[in-house]
C-alpha cells in the first residue's frame, strides 16, 4: 500500500483568520488616527455593512480588509493598532498574502499609500509593483506569480512534494527518474500543493503550469474529484485531509 505523507503547516498558520468579529474590527477602526488612514466616510463608525462585501483577516491587534474588484483583483486596507505595528503587522500582512493567494480566487491585490506616509508603502519583499499615482497617492498591485517567487516557505513545500515523490518513486520501483533539485520548481510545486491543500486544485493546476510551460516542464492535471487525484506525468498523486499519496509511480 502506499505511503501516506502529511502536509506541512505554514509558518504562518493561525497568524490571521478570517471574522466577522464586527465589535473588535470596530474597536480598531475607530482608534485614534485609524479612520484616516482606513479612509473611513464620516459618519460610518460602524463598519458591518462590509462584511457581506469583503473579507476580513483578523490577529489580534487589528486586521487587513479586502475589497473584490473585477479579474479576481481585491483591494485591501490594514489596521493595527500601535502594539501591533512593525513586527506584528508585517507577518499578519505576510499571513494575509498568503491566505488570499493560496485560499482564495486572489490573482491580483492592490493597495493605495498617501504621498504624505511613504512609511505606509508595501514591503519591496512582498513583489508589490508601484503602479499608477492618483492624486494624493500611490497605487500598487503584488500579481500572484510575483508574490509566488518571493513568498517564504513555498520551496520548503515543494521540496516535501519532491522528497515524497522521490521516495515514492523507489518504493514502488518506478523507471521515471526524478529531475536533478531545482529551486524554482520546488517554489512552483510548492505553490500549487498550497493551493490544493486550500481546496483550490483547479488554481492550483492553472498557477503551476503557467510557470511550468515557460520552464519546460510537464504540465499537471485534474484526473479524478473524489477523491482529488492529480496526473503530474511520471505519478498520480491523491490528496485527502491535508495528506498526499503517490498510488501511481511510473
Amino acid at each position: 500500500m502506499s505511503r501516506l505523507f502529511d502536509f506541512p503547516a505554514s509558518r504562518f498558520a493561525g497568524f490571521v483568520e478570517p471574522s466577522a468579529d464586527i465589535d473588535h474590527i470596530n474597536r480598531v477602526a475607530n482608534s485614534p488616527g485609524m479612520r484616516e488612514a482606513l479612509r473611513v466616510p464620516d459618519g460610518m463608525d460602524d463598519l458591518s455593512p462590509l462584511l457581506d462585501r469583503g473579507l476580513f483577516l483578523v490577529s489580534e491587534y487589528g486586521f487587513i480588509f479586502f475589497d473584490p474588484g473585477e479579474l479576481s483583483c481585491f483591494t485591501f486596507h490594514t489596521a493595527f493598532l500601535p502594539e501591533g505595528r512593525g513586527r506584528h503587522a508585517y507577518k499578519a500582512t505576510r499571513a494575509a498574502a498568503e491566505h488570499m493567494f493560496l485560499a482564495t480566487d486572489a490573482i491580483e491585490l492592490h493597495t493605495f499609500t498617501p504621498f504624505d506616509n511613504p512609511a505606509a508603502r508595501p514591503p519591496k519583499t512582498f513583489g508589490f509593483q508601484r503602479w499608477f499615482d492618483g492624486p494624493t497617492g500611490e497605487f500598487y498591485r503584488l500579481h500572484l506569480m510575483d508574490w509566488a517567487s518571493k513568498a517564504p516557505g513555498l520551496e520548503a513545500w515543494g521540496e516535501w512534494f519532491h522528497h515524497a515523490l522521490e521516495a515514492s518513486k523507489k518504493d514502488q520501483g518506478a523507471t521515471v527518474q526524478p529531475h536533478d533539485e531545482d529551486a524554482s520548481n520546488n517554489r512552483f510545486a510548492g505553490l500549487a500543493c498550497g493551493m490544493v491543500a486550500h481546496g483550490k486544485p483547479y488554481k492550483a493546476m492553472g498557477a503551476y503550469n503557467m510557470w511550468a510551460r515557460v520552464a519546460g516542464y510537464e504540465c499537471a492535471r485534474v484526473t479524478s474529484h473524489g477523491p482529488l487525484e492529480f496526473d503530474t506525468g511520471d505519478a498520480v498523486i491523491r490528496f485527502r485531509d491535508n495528506q498526499a499519496e503517490f498510488v501511481l509511480c511510473r
